[in-house]
């Protein structure tokens, strides 16, 4: 008999300012959540294989945007396909969801939406990884771009229909998936007659077109996305096709220079690195996500001191050591205690909602009100552990940490 435990993976709708968003959702909803945000021209069903890789701890979370797959696709003349409304309605999903944190999982035009996201909401991102999605000028492929800058340019029926000719047929959108593969045969052709099949019902080309056209804006907030980068710091895991005809290895590189701790594998393969490197990328992610976002087993807490409060009935005093192992920390969580934290060892990086990022070094304190949710507390250091002393005035016999998700 088979030791293999299959995770199921469901297909639900979810009605979101009168729109009709599909998703594909797996794993427990207590543990930490994942949302996958695909590219163009694909949907959720790029994720159908990486989805139960990530299930047995995560609560992964996998939309198709609106205009895509199986959610609504109101006309281009009745819905605003910018990538602006796009996260707005990704917003309210996931908020309908309850999903008050979540790492990301960006690609291609998923990037443009979760970007934003993650600007609309710092709080709420616990890591980030960035498969073949731009958030630099240099990202930009300009050959296969060309058609697309003329669009920008000139708004023109001629230049739209550069792009009806070649990109919005099954030639370009078999192109996206085979171009830099290193073995086509490890790619299957439902992928792009899935696809096409949803750009060719009625209007679509119109969606595709607006969206595409939308794209020009990213240009105008590339640098707010560098600068939430450089002050949020958020863990990034960078897995990119290195092959591909559409996003540079200049645009993955980039992504280091404002997050120095990111990631960066260059994998043999084209744009929908998932097709050829699933297992590869699969892989990297549980080990990325099990010590940035769920990492209490890199962790050790041990209580020095606890003693009740006679002037305050009902309250105690509890005082515990961390050790940090290199790259841990923990999950989003509130102390419902006043806290003070007391550095001893190496440097934590901590973070409250709504707070600015702080690193902190030996000798130096951060404090925590009962109200605060902690959003970052992590070991700055992937190669050094880090240790400190917390301490708690709280509820008598209450838990010290409570994991917010």
């Amino acid at each position: 008999m088979s030791n293999t435990i299959r995770l199921t993976v469901f297909y639900r709708t979810l009605n979101v300012e009168g729109l009709e968003i599909f998703y594909r959702e797996a794993g427990p909803r207590d543990a930490p959540a994942v949302l996958l945000l695909h590219g163009f021209p694909s949907s959720s069903h790029m994720f159908r294989n990486l989805i139960p890789m990530l299930a047995d701890k995560y609560h992964v979370v996998a939309p198709d945007f609106p205009g895509y797959g199986e959610s609504s696709a109101p006309s281009a003349n009745d819905f605003d396909y910018s990538y602006e409304r796009l996260a707005t309605v990704t917003e309210k999903f996931t908020e309908k969801l309850n999903l008050s944190s979540y790492a990301l999982y960006l690609s291609d035009i998923g990037a443009s939406v979760g970007f934003r996201l993650a600007v609309m909401h710092p709080e709420r991102v616990t890591a980030i990884i960035v498969q073949n999605g731009d958030a630099h000028v240099e990202a930009i492929n300009k050959e296969f771009s060309k058609g697309l800058f003329d669009y920008w340019e000139d708004r023109s029926e001629k230049n739209a229909q550069v792009l009806l000719d070649w990109l919005l047929t099954i030639e370009g959108t078999k192109w996206h998936y085979l171009h830099g593969v290193s073995d086509p045969s490890k790619v299957s052709p439902d992928n792009w007659v899935i696809d096409q099949a949803y750009q060719d019902r009625p209007g679509h080309k119109e969606i595709q077109l607006s969206i595409l056209y939308n794209a020009k804006r990213n240009l105008d907030v590339y640098a707010d996305w560098q600068e939430y980068f450089r002050k949020q710091q958020p863990p990034m895991l960078i897995t990119w096709g290195k092959n591909d005809g559409i996003f540079t290895v200049e645009g993955a590189e980039l992504f280091k220079r404002d997050i120095p701790s990111a990631e960066l594998h260059l994998l043999d393969t084209g744009h929908f690195a998932l097709e050829e490197e699933v297992d590869r990328i699969g892989s990297l992610m549980h080990e990325f996500l099990d010590r940035t976002i769920n990492t209490t087993h890199a962790q050790e807490v041990n209580t020095l001191f606890t003693k009740q409060l006679p002037e305050a009935p009902g309250k105690e005093i509890e005082v515990v050591t961390v050790n940090y192992a290199p790259g841990a920390g923990d999950t989003i969580h509130r102390h419902d205690a006043h806290a003070v934290v007391y550095v001893l060892e190496g440097e934590v990086e901590v973070q409250v909602r709504g707070g600015t990022l702080q690193r902190l070094s030996p000798g130096q304190i951060f404090y925590e009100s009962p109200e605060d949710v902690h959003t970052v507390s992590r070991n700055a250091s992937k190669t050094k552990p880090a240790k400190f002393v917390a301490f708690f005035i709280k509820n008598e016999g209450a838990p010290i940490l409570t994991p917010v998700h």
